[in-house]
């Protein structure tokens, strides 16, 4: 290509490292493509490169981007339709046995005084409550044996959540529920034996299942509005993630390609009429069971979902952007505590970093309190080569 094609170009283009790349030019060429003829823009830059397809040509080419989260060609959904009131508005109820923990007879019930409210969030706290009782969660009382205080973080949205402080009251007297945690690398083997992908998300998980009349009386809060008995399991129980988990499994039992991880249901299958089907009798399920799923957290037909960090797609586990992002643009550390924060996040993603234990030794031995901390060059190569 003669230089003289090209027109002077404006554009200071930067790879996703920062680095400068040297632009030439831009002009207008002949592309054929399928179907299309004509002349579209290019920038040309100096070096060998490897070639990026633009935005401005998709429409122009008859090209559509699918990324993690497209569907596919199947019309997965009809599924939103056939299911409507698995993912319809309101709080979902579960029709199994309601809920029920042991407290430990020996811890006396502890009562404490509610958290001053800050006046400037009590509109947004009266709100909540508010909702809450609308769903059937909290029901006033006069008072209860156990009254846990709230606290009231704010959300993304700046709207702000009600949160019991269980830790100081129940917590003491129930016992960790004994039902294994799944493992997570277990799962993600599981889950990418499969070339296309679904990912379900259940609003307000712990919230959907019922609670017995004592349990509701553990689970009571106090706010500066009164005390208020909760009838559904609340965030916070030490024992609700175990329960919460136990009942999924059995729900979902002897579903193929189907793993539910608390509050989340992922299904894989080897073709698009293969998910729909496991889909399909994944919200039947859900439907007898009285449960909920959000429809704008739901992912069907993906080539690729995320779950815990890591990307699953037909090839297997990888790195996500942004994960990876955050080791490449880490600073070097100027501390233990840094340095110990970004092995953490190495660490997270052992499985693909060959050699790493030798590469990253001198790094390790600074760890070592008995070590004097020194930054020098071998270190400094260590962290650039685990980079």
């Amino acid at each position: 290509m003669s230089r003289k094609c090209l027109s002077f170009c404006t554009f200071r283009l930067r790879d996703y490292q920062g680095n400068h790349i040297p632009v030439l030019g831009s002009g207008r060429f002949g592309i054929k493509y399928k179907g299309f003829s004509g002349r579209l823009n290019l920038i040309v830059v100096d070096g060998t490169l490897p070639s990026l397809l633009g935005l401005e040509w998709f429409d122009a080419l008859g090209l559509a981007i699918t990324g993690i989260h497209a569907t596919s060609s199947i019309a997965f959904s009809d599924l939103f339709t056939e299911f409507s009131d698995v993912f319809s508005e309101g709080l979902g109820k579960y029709t199994g046995t309601p809920i029920s923990f042991n407290l430990d007879p020996k811890i006396a019930p502890i009562r404490l005084k509610p958290r001053r409210v800050p006046l400037a969030l009590r509109a947004q706290v009266d709100k909540e409550i508010d909702r809450l009782i609308a769903q059937g969660i909290l029901e006033q009382v006069d008072h209860a044996r156990w009254e846990t205080p709230i606290v009231t973080p704010i959300k993304s949205d700046g709207s702000v959540r009600i949160c019991a402080d269980y830790k100081a009251t129940i917590n003491k007297a129930l016992q960790a529920h004994p039902y294994p945690v799944p493992v997570v690398h277990h799962l993600l083997h599981s889950l990418g034996r499969g070339s296309i992908f679904a990912k379900l998300d259940m609003a307000q998980a712990n919230q959907q299942l019922k609670v017995d009349a004592a349990t509701a009386e553990a689970q009571t809060i106090v706010t500066h509005r009164g005390a208020f008995r909760c009838r559904r399991l609340q965030f916070g129980v030490c024992v609700a993630p175990g329960i919460f988990q136990c009942l999924m499994e059995r729900l979902l039992h002897g579903l193929p390609g189907v793993i539910p991880y608390f509050d989340d249901v992922f299904v894989s299958a080897m073709s698009e009429a293969d998910l729909a089907s496991r889909l399909r009798a994944v919200l039947s399920r859900f439907r007898q069971a009285g449960l909920k799923l959000k429809p704008n957290k739901c992912k069907m037909g993906v080539p690729q979902v995320e779950f815990l960090g890591y990307l699953v797609d037909a090839a297997g586990l990888h790195p996500t952007p942004a994960k990876v992002q955050a080791i490449q643009n880490a600073p070097p550390p100027t501390g233990r505590a840094e340095l110990q924060a970004f092995l953490g996040l190495l660490n997270f993603y052992n499985m693909f970093l060959q050699h790493k234990a030798t590469v990253a030794e001198p790094l390790h031995r600074l760890l070592d309190k008995s070590t004097p901390w020194t930054w020098g060059r071998k270190e400094a190569n260590a962290f650039r080569a685990v980079k």
